[in-house]
């Protein structure tokens, strides 16, 4: 994904000093605005979040390339390995709103049998993403 902004860095500052918090604003007026609402925590920590987050998921450097007149950000994508089927991310996406799950919640949620819901359930124990607690009536799943 890439981010084209016209014209320079403002001030004294390079594309190596971002990571530095090191800032000059553009335009004062629209920054102040945008401090009082809560839109912005702190002036020159968003190019360090961004760097920090690409690193926290071990995912490429993003790049910054300041031209003549103009300041382009490249955010690469990542790029999944394997397709997570779709019934996996429905079921994991009933631990949004409870840390445990039942086999009737996968039944009643997504209108499929007992033996599909056992059958999804299973596949992602087997991938180690949920583990099952208890016995007999009283099984329920945990999100790892």
């Amino acid at each position: 994904m890439e981010f084209f902004s016209p014209g320079n860095f403002w001030g004294p500052i390079k594309s190596d000093q971002l990571l530095q918090g090191i800032t000059y604003l553009r335009n004062p007026s629209i920054c102040k605005v945008f401090r009082e609402v809560g839109l912005v925590e702190k002036m020159g920590t968003g190019f360090i979040q961004i760097f920090q987050s690409y690193e926290k998921w071990e995912l490429e450097k993003p790049q910054i390339i300041e031209g003549d007149n103009f300041v382009k950000c490249i955010l690469p994508r990542f790029q999944q390995q394997k397709t997570i089927p779709q019934q996996e991310i429905d079921i994991l996406s009933l631990f949004y709103s409870s840390d445990e799950i039942t086999i009737h919640d996968v039944i009643s949620k997504y209108s499929v049998s007992r033996a599909t819901a056992q059958r999804w359930l299973q596949i992602l124990m087997n991938e180690q993403k949920i583990t099952r607690l208890g016995k007999t009536r009283n099984i329920r799943y945990r999100k790892l």
